[in-house]
């Protein structure tokens, strides 16, 4: 590739971020009715397993539960 093809390729790929930008920054708008307020709460959490197999037909299993809970206050 040539210099002229790269400096064409890199406005190209710099042109559609600044579109992504552009578009994700115009999707931001604050609105009241989207949010959490005083008191609220939430409950959220997360499942894992996982199997590895190790030398000398050794295998390890792991098992994850992450649970969350939050409240929102002033």
């Amino acid at each position: 590739m040539n210099l002229s093809k790269i400096l064409k390729t890199k406005k190209i790929i710099l042109s559609i971020f600044m579109l992504a930008a552009f578009t994700i920054a115009q999707a931001q708008q604050e609105t009241e009715a989207f949010g959490f307020n005083e008191g609220d709460m939430f409950v959220s959490g997360s499942v894992n397993f996982s199997t590895t197999k190790l030398p000398n037909n050794f295998k390890s299993n792991n098992f994850n539960i992450a649970p969350r809970f939050g409240y929102f206050f002033k």
